[in-house]
């Protein structure tokens, strides 16, 4: 037995899965909407603001899609039954995209049925998913509404194996004695017929799952779609390993991360946990620490006591004098530790590199060690990880060169922006300048970081009549992240509206004030006043905060001072302060 525990990969390749979808005709009537719309936009076609076609097209788009067209003078598409959830899905596949307002060919126009394989599965999973109300949101968790859950529970039960109709209804009961019960409830009620007949059914009609006689079971397909989607449980390393057996693991399998090891620090009490872990971490090699760190650290304060011994440590004691550092009120870390830090980094990204496993895949160590390290001066930490002596050292100066460096982001086509916060007097801006092609996804991050908002809550890009952020059908916000700024800022002069904390309700005015030949990473130009602190209450709570704190007399100072110190670490708030160079300063530690 290997220190893995052993299981066979029966998941089927990307060859058998498009042979398979191409040879159900189920699958292919459910695409033939959103193929035969794609023709249909042939070169371009002008939408409305919200994105669907013009009243004056929407009866052709029907016709050319075979969906019948109500008599009558058609106003809008969504008076045509179906035309818009075509629609949707010829945009959610990749067959049609929208830039400013025009349709026009996606990337994926013509893949199915007869294109590469891997479109062809991608085109139909990102169907299926569209279909059934799901989304992937901003920090790639699975969102659903009331039918994609019903669908999704089935999908991952069928997984353990064939399962009649009537066991499956038994499994879902179960669920009401945990903690869905009050959603699967929601749905019994609002689902027509029994609900695991529907799940059934559309899972059959998406070429998920095969019923025969009652007996439902996972086609290939289906048991691709349920590891895609994140459906297989992790497979745990044995918790009989030691420290240095659990790291050596994890570094051999590039396809496991961290869940990988639940069973193993749940069978240790915290402090054990930590205290091998950092122990087998000052004598393995750089990937396999930073992977005992990162467990580590997810332990605890009931860990503090290992952290404290592993500061003593060759090779992890930066780590652990960081982390105390940080979390303990421990003493203030060298440069030198710094410097190992980083060096550490470059060089487990390096083996990574070397393993072909895609830059995006070890974004989040990039992401954790320079925000861990963000205090310092480039320059600084240049120097100390050169004078590290560590063999990533090269490594490392070559990703902090490309983090957050102007130099090293290309330069495009850009927009100078006006984000001004509606509603005081004088108003709070910033001017900023982004390249043109920044996802509203990604702007929403440069608006929170230019105005000094601290992202605690949800926000929605309002543009004409369509709304966009973290795709949620029921509020009938789209996904930002799919939607480029120039697809709603088309020319200088033009105004979109962003909303931020839906209980305070900021409301900003994003301006399209000029175009710009180049723009590297964004930048903050200029402003005028200090960001509202969060949770104050919204435009006029925050007009009556600023009187009583810069009033000594009013009765309120006091209590009000002691909030803004004790919430914010604001101890002398000053509502007309803004600096430029620190608004900037955040940006450049964006990473977008």
């Amino acid at each position: 037995m290997s220190s893995a525990e052993e299981t066979d990969d029966k998941t089927p390749g990307i060859a058998e899965v498009a042979a398979a979808l191409r040879a159900n005709p189920a699958v292919g009537r459910r695409l033939q909407p959103a193929v035969l719309l794609a023709g249909w936009v042939g070169s371009g076609r002008k939408v409305t603001s919200t994105g669907v076609p013009k009243p004056a097209d929407a009866a052709g788009a029907a016709r050319a899609c075979g969906l019948g067209v109500p008599p009558g003078k058609i106003t809008r598409a969504a008076r045509i039954p179906g035309l818009v959830e075509a629609w949707d899905l010829a945009l959610a596949t990749g067959l049609v995209e929208l830039a400013a307002d025009q349709a026009l060919p996606g990337p994926n126009r013509g893949a199915w049925p007869d294109g590469p394989d891997e479109q062809v599965v991608e085109v139909w999973l990102a169907a299926f998913a569209r279909a059934i109300g799901l989304e992937v949101g901003e920090e790639a968790e699975l969102i659903a509404g009331d039918g994609g859950l019903l669908t999704l529970s089935v999908l991952e039960l069928l997984g353990a194996g064939p399962r009649s109709l009537t066991d499956l209804r038994a499994e879902l009961d179960d669920a009401l004695r945990g903690d869905l019960g009050p959603t699967i409830a929601l749905i019994r009620m609002s689902v027509q017929g029994d609900p695991e007949r529907v799940a059934v059914g559309h899972l059959v009609d998406w070429g998920l799952a095969e019923c025969e006689g009652g007996l439902a079971s996972l086609s290939a397909p289906g048991v691709f779609a349920r590891r895609e989607l994140g459906l297989e449980p992790v497979r745990q390393l044995d918790p009989a390993l030691d420290a240095a057996g659990l790291l050596a693991a994890l570094a051999a399998e590039s396809e496991l991360g961290p869940e990988a090891a639940e069973s193993w620090l749940a069978a240790r009490p915290a402090r054990a946990a930590a205290e091998q872990l950092l122990a087998a971490a000052a004598g393995t090699d750089p990937l396999s620490r930073v992977m005992a760190i990162g467990l580590a650290q997810s332990l605890g304060p009931e860990a503090a006591p290992a952290w404290k011994r592993a500061a003593r440590l060759p090779g992890v004691g930066p780590h652990a004098r960081m982390y105390l550092y940080q979390v303990d009120s421990g003493a203030q870390p060298s440069p030198g530790d710094s410097g190992w830090i980083a060096a550490d980094l470059g060089a487990a990204v390096a083996t990574l590199a070397d393993r072909g496993i895609p830059r995006e895949q070890f974004d989040a160590l990039i992401d954790d060690v320079f925000a861990d390290l963000g205090g310092q001066e480039r320059a600084d930490l240049a120097s100390a990880i050169r004078a590290s002596g560590h063999p990533g050292a090269a490594t490392a100066l070559g990703l902090l060169a490309a983090e957050g460096d102007p130099a090293g982001a290309p330069a495009k086509p850009g927009y100078q922006l006006k984000v001004t916060l509606l509603g005081l007097r004088p108003p709070v801006w910033r001017r900023i300048t982004v390249p043109a092609d920044t996802s509203l996804a990604a702007l929403h991050h440069v608006i929170q970081a230019a105005m000094g908002w601290e992202d605690y809550h949800m926000h929605v890009f309002n543009a004409g009549r369509a709304s966009y952020g973290l795709p949620d059908r029921e509020l009938g916000h789209r996904d930002a992240k799919k939607v480029p700024l120039s697809r709603v800022l088309g020319g200088v002069g033009d105004r979109i509206g962003y909303t931020y904390d839906l209980g305070d309700c900021w409301e900003h005015e994003i301006l399209l004030e000029k175009t710009v030949a180049t723009v590297g990473r964004p930048a903050c130009v200029d402003g005028r006043r200090h960001c509202p602190p969060e949770d104050c209450g919204g435009v006029w709570a925050y007009q009556d905060l600023v009187q009583a704190l810069t009033d000594k007399d009013d009765e309120r100072h006091e209590e009000l001072t002691e909030w803004m110190e004790e919430a914010h670490g604001l101890t002398d708030f000053d509502p007309e302060f803004f600096d430029p160079a620190e608004a900037d300063a955040r940006l450049a530690r964006l990473r977008l």
